[in-house]
């Protein structure tokens, strides 16, 4: 649940608010538009590339590990390097989505039955869906009350940090109660 949750917050508040930290930065709203355009389609590119690498993996731990520190330097970049906001849109992209896709896959790899599957997947996405949501409001906040993105941005860290922790207990090849899974 706090896995989805916490890759859900991060795709929806780059989803909702990169192209306010485009015009933020100086950049037109036309490349602001190209910038969540960007986002969206590394994104689907993603999808298609790392859904090999899940299928192969029985440990997703590295995984985890390179699709947190991805969506980290992307935070990253957009307060250290705004004028670079076009890339930073193509690793955001790439690797919030790639987060969505493995979270979707680990929920059906640990469960060891369609009728887990369908439980877990409820509980994850349901909590999940509620954490993500909150994540554009509370950008939002804090940009409102700080005046710029870069709080935000920082604290998003903390965010990917929680990602990143629960995605290695979570992504381990192990089912629900421990116990190896059979594929």
């Amino acid at each position: 649940m706090i896995f989805f949750g916490f890759q859900s917050a991060m795709f929806y508040f780059f989803l909702t608010w990169l192209a306010a930290i485009h015009t933020y930065h100086g950049f037109s709203a036309v490349t602001a538009g190209l910038g969540v355009g960007i986002y969206q389609a590394t994104g689907i590119a993603a999808m298609l590339l790392i859904s090999r690498i899940l299928q192969k993996a029985r440990d997703h731990r590295l995984v985890v590990g390179v699709t947190g520190a991805g969506m980290a330097v992307g935070s990253l970049g957009m307060v250290l390097l705004p004028e670079l906001m076009l890339l930073w849109a193509v690793v955001s992209g790439f690797f919030s989505a790639s987060s969505l896709l493995l979270a979707l896959t680990m929920i059906s790899l640990r469960a060891e039955g369609p009728q887990q599957a369908g439980e877990l997947s409820g509980m994850a996405q349901g909590v999940g869906y509620i954490i993500g949501g909150t994540a554009p409001l509370a950008a939002g906040y804090l940009f409102q009350v700080s005046g710029t993105w870069t709080v935000p941005l920082v604290l998003s860290l903390g965010v990917i940090a929680v990602y990143t922790a629960m995605g290695m207990w979570t992504g381990r090849d192990v089912g629900l109660f421990g116990e190896g899974v059979s594929r």
